[in-house]
């Protein structure tokens, strides 16, 4: 019973870089970037 399962293939993209904003400080600023990566409300 072995069925071949193919995986949908990722669109062509680049992929996105991380960084730290700028604002706030150390670790705010490394919570804001991943947010903003993330794309979720800061």
């Amino acid at each position: 019973m072995s069925e071949a399962t193919s995986v949908p293939s990722a669109p062509d993209r680049p992929p996105r870089k991380l960084y730290r904003s700028g604002e706030g400080r150390l670790l705010g600023g490394v919570a804001r970037g991943l947010a903003g990566h993330l794309g979720l409300p800061v």
